[in-house]
């Protein structure tokens, strides 16, 4: 199967690479993910171990965003740690499937197509063009090595060539067309009633010993979280960066250090002729070389570099522009590239020079030459350069004292406050799910603060850090147990709670007893409270309450008469709902826009489900252990 599929991946779906960088970079390197030591796994796919702390870190992130996204609708929107969990590790599985499937298929991205990509993503480019500077700070900055990060977009662009084969192959029929129209655009007459809430609640006949049967039964709904209190000391780069003060000296000294950086490098235009080597060993290399000189040969008796590189090029890309690579800086090409190109003076020629693509001649055409702007220019930006430098400095040795400090006195945060200048605060009370904001809404921190050294031996925290120019070290003041609250204080709160549930059931009851009365027969009509029949879609009318809307396109069809349901409203009430007529949507009255819209649509729709039973079926083949039950 993907062998057929991989004939029809030549093109690419949009990938967006800057993801990586803003979420930020991966959720896990390479060492994690070709198994080893380490803490035990939470699943196993053919072999290859998920590992806990991989698990944890993608579980966090992805928390994180949901909570940065939805904030307190997080909850309600279905989002609770359990479907976290198993969403985070569900999708970690179908990653290492898809890659165990992809390796053993043969499927490749080869290192010109990989350094493109990179070399694409505006955060590791300066002016317009790839720094290797900015790229290895960048990485650098979250933790990762180049060559984890490389691995890890090989990887995603194996996922992508994958996913292309198989949604290229996605259609939409015209019938399928106008069978989604005639549905999605269908319009219903409806009509309705509502049976208020109002009329059954009465908080007064909720009687003492219903209160207490309810709280006996219910005991783990009436009490209070177990909280703690916590003392900490907090350290930040501004806290060591304020007296930093950078002389003029040191400034001219940087200048002269970075003229490269702050000017415009040198740009080089060449043109090449490429010689691969064909098979494997030293005979193809061998063989290539000799033809590359060869033609340099032809070269030396006076014919024209652009004419050698259409007729002998072996590099698609340029041949037909008679091997011209355009402007070029020394960090653009393969370094053996780059080093003859800039080694030459314009015109001359370079050659058999060796790289990992093959055997390249090389002819210098022009050059443009580097341009430094003036001290004064650039004064202010080495001086945020210089002094962000030094305080990067001071904050790695500030940290690393309160860490000894906080460590060898485990007992008091006061040495590591004193000796570094810094106040010891509090917090207030905050449970084991983090609080909205402030410290104790940080991961790091609640973890720590229920770990068993801080919580039971109430023991200094180890370094906490919270952000890239942030850390925290901190102990436990006061501990709560969870414990009950009395009866008195929650008795009015479980009078509402049965008063509603039990008009809850009123309500319900008459609704049913309205709907069978509808569907034996009465007249809608004669019912003070009903409204309609009206017509809709599924969008309603802006009258209409949402709950009624749908709950209308989910009852079926009617036959003769009208179809009668029951519903809940957004605030409770109960409705009953009728559907006395079905109007299908009309594809012969839509605009030809719109109906490739719906078509394209279709076509994504497909796509979509095309490679989620394309990723089902891996699964299925897979030797998949799930291990989730130890978190």
């Amino acid at each position: 199967m993907l062998d057929a599929i991989r004939s029809r991946a030549q093109g690419w779906i949009a990938w967006v690479i800057v993801i990586l960088i803003t979420i930020p970079f991966a959720l896990w390197g390479v060492q994690e993910y070709t198994g080893g030591g380490g803490p035990p796994s939470v699943a196993e796919v053919d072999g290859q171990s998920i590992a806990r702390q991989e698990f944890q870190r993608a579980f966090y992130q992805r928390r994180q965003q949901l909570q940065e996204v939805l904030g307190e609708d997080m909850a309600a929107a279905g989002f609770d740690e359990a479907t976290i969990r198993e969403q985070v590790l569900q999708g970690m599985v179908e990653e290492r499937v898809l890659l165990g499937a992809l390796r053993d298929a043969g499927y490749t991205i080869g290192d010109r197509e990989l350094a493109s990509r990179i070399r694409a993503v505006r955060a590791f480019q300066e002016g317009g063009d790839f720094s290797r500077e900015r790229y290895e700070q960048a990485l650098s900055s979250q933790g990762m090595l180049p060559g984890q990060f490389e691995d890890r977009v090989r990887q995603d662009l194996l996922v992508q060539q994958l996913r292309a084969g198989v949604e290229e192959t996605a259609l939409a029929t015209p019938r399928q067309v106008d069978d989604y129209i005639a549905l999605w655009r269908q319009r219903r007459e409806v009509g309705w009633l509502r049976v208020p809430l109002s009329e059954f609640a009465d908080p007064g006949a909720v009687a003492q010993e219903d209160i207490r049967a309810h709280y006996e039964s219910h005991a783990e709904r009436y009490r209070t979280p177990e909280q703690v209190r916590i003392a900490y000391v907090e350290l930040t780069m501004d806290d060591v960066a304020e007296d930093i003060e950078i002389d003029e000296e040191a400034l001219r000294e940087e200048y002269e250090a970075r003229q490269d950086e702050f000017g415009e490098p040198e740009r080089r235009r060449a043109r090449h002729i490429l010689f691969t080597a064909q098979g494997s060993g030293d005979q193809g290399w061998e063989e290539a070389r000799a033809e590359a000189e060869a033609v340099l040969e032809e070269l030396d008796e006076g014919k024209e570099f652009a004419d050698l590189a259409r007729e002998h090029s072996e590099d698609r890309a340029t041949a037909s522009e008679g091997g011209d690579l355009g402007w070029f800086t020394r960090d653009d090409l393969d370094p053996a590239v780059t080093d003859a190109a800039f080694g030459l003076e314009r015109g001359e020629v370079a050659g058999p020079v060796r790289s990992e693509f093959g055997y390249h001649l090389i002819r210098l055409e022009e050059v443009d030459e580097a341009e430094v702007p003036p001290f004064a220019e650039v004064r202010d930006e080495l001086a945020r350069s210089l002094r962000q430098g030094r305080a990067e400095r001071r904050f790695v040795e500030a940290t690393e004292e309160l860490a000894n400090l906080a460590y060898e006195h485990a007992d008091t945060l006061q040495p590591a406050a004193d000796s570094l200048g810094l106040e010891i605060r509090e917090t207030g009370p905050f449970g084991r799910e983090s609080a909205d904001e402030g410290l104790a809404s940080k991961e790091p921190v609640v973890q720590a603060a229920f770990g068993g050294e801080v919580l039971e031996e109430r023991y200094n925290s180890q370094l906490l850090e919270l952000s890239d120019d942030r850390v925290a070290v901190l102990r436990v003041r006061e501990h709560q147990p969870a414990q009950r609250r009395p009866l008195e204080e929650v008795s009015d709160r479980i009078r509402e709670t049965l008063a509603r549930d039990r008009a809850a059931e009123a309500a319900e009851e008459r609704a049913t007893e309205l709907r069978e009365e509808l569907a034996s027969g009465a007249e809608p009509e004669a019912l003070p409270a009903w409204q309609g029949p009206r017509r809709i879609g599924r969008r309603g009318d802006g009258e209409i309450p949402e709950a009624v809307t749908r709950s209308a396109f989910r009852i079926a069809r009617p036959g003769e008469g009208a179809s009668f349901e029951t519903t809940t409203l957004g605030d409770g009430d109960r409705a009953v709902i009728g559907v006395f007529r079905v109007i299908p949507g009309d594809p012969e009255g839509l605009e030809e826009g719109e109906r490739q819209r719906i078509q394209r649509q279709l076509v994504e729709t497909n796509a979509r489900t095309e490679f989620a039973g394309v990723v089902g079926s891996l699964r299925e083949q897979a030797d998949i252990s799930i291990n989730l039950e130890r978190e």
